[in-house]
Formats: C-alpha cells, structure tokens, sequence
C-alpha cells in the first residue's frame, strides 16, 4: 500500500503538502485490525519538520509498495518483542539476490516514538493492541531505522 499526495484512503503515504491533520487516525484506519507499520520521515534530525508518512502491511509476505518516488517491494514483520523491520526488494519474489536495504527499529524507540539518527519516528498496529482496545494516543510523529533511508 501506498499514500501519495493528496492523502486519501486509497493510499499509504502523506506528504508534507498534503498533511492530513491526523495522519495517524487516518492510517489506522486504512489497516484496521491487520498489523501494520508507519514510518513517519522528517526533514531535520529533531524530527520537528514532517517530510511524510509511510504505512506498510507487516504481514512478513513479499508486498508491492513505493515510497516517495521509488517502487519497491518490501517484507515487513512487527516482532513479538516488538522490533519492527521493513526489507525492500527489487523483484516481486523478494529474493535475496534483489535486496536493497532494511529499514529497522528497536523496540525502546518504537515504544517511545523518539527521533532515530534517519530522521524516523515509528508506530506500529501493536500499540493499538495494547491501548486497552482503543487507538494509542500518540501523537502525530515517530524511530530507530539503519541500513539506509527512504
């Protein structure tokens, strides 16, 4: 899944011309009770300047998906010990030999949304899981990512 300007339901990413007012409602909504990961990037390393959001499926299957302006395809899993990672791919097997980069975060900064050395905060569907059946009240940010940046 992918969001691109304008924001809209049809899509998994917004970007900083198209910010809605609460992109994280509006992604939760858009995954409802699947597992999924939001990538929120920033244009400075306080992460104070939202650049965009992306929301994947973390279903641990080979899934098509694009961010700002490349296509890829991505496996993404959301841990039990709640580390999350996000691996893109050339081809649409994912195999080995068409890897890109992973995306990563701990689970200290997935808890925390803090701002990672990516200018990345990140959320996930396991929040939501355990806010008590209700949506995490975090707010509109996100981070720990390594190998790379979108």
């Amino acid at each position: 899944m992918h969001w691109s300007a304008p924001c809209s339901l049809r899509a998994t990413e917004c970007t900083a011309s198209a910010r809605p007012i609460n992109y994280l409602s509006t992604m939760r909504s858009m995954f409802g009770s699947s597992p999924y990961i939001l990538q929120v990037t920033f244009n400075d390393s306080s992460c104070s300047i939202f650049r965009s959001a992306y929301a994947v499926p973390a279903t641990g299957n080979c899934e098509g998906s694009s961010n700002e302006s490349t296509e890829f395809y991505i496996v993404a899993t959301l841990d039990v010990d709640g580390e999350t990672s996000i691996q893109y791919f050339n081809d649409s097997r994912c195999s080995a030999d068409s890897y890109v980069w992973t995306d990563y975060t701990r689970a200290s900064m997935l808890s925390s949304h803090s701002c990672d050395g990516n200018k990345f905060q990140w959320y996930s569907s396991a929040e939501d899981l355990s806010a008590s059946g209700s949506a995490s009240a975090a707010s509109d940010s996100t981070s720990d990512s390594s190998n790379g940046s979108i």
